[in-house]
């Protein structure tokens, strides 16, 4: 991301690059996501899936809560906002790849 940003650090430059690393992201989310299913027996794979699919649907809520309370009657405006939703959004799959690489780990004793 610094990288990004020292390329264009405009505020359109930095919420890209807060876009890009959560992008970034999402793919090591999916390959420990892979690789935990993988792991697990085909049974405890539901519980996986489930909890995945519960993830996704609260990622997506946040991402329009952010969006909502970002907005010119709540928050006061300006660009700073955009930042902050984009920031926001990429902590949030920051803390869920973490979360699955922290399950492998845990699942397949390599700690």
């Amino acid at each position: 991301m610094e990288m990004y940003i020292a390329y264009d650090y405009s505020t359109a430059g930095m919420r890209s690059a807060a876009y890009n690393g959560a992008y970034q992201y999402d793919s090591l989310l999916n390959k420990y996501y892979k690789k935990l299913s993988l792991a697990l027996s085909k049974e405890d794979r539901l519980v996986l899936v489930e909890a995945q699919k519960a993830w996704i649907s609260f990622r997506d809520k946040e991402a329009k809560l952010l969006e909502l309370v970002g907005k010119d009657e709540y928050s006061g405006g300006g660009t700073i906002q955009q930042l902050i939703d984009a920031s926001e959004y990429l902590e949030v799959v920051r803390q869920r790849t973490l979360k699955l690489f922290g399950h492998y780990l845990r699942a397949t004793q390599e700690y």
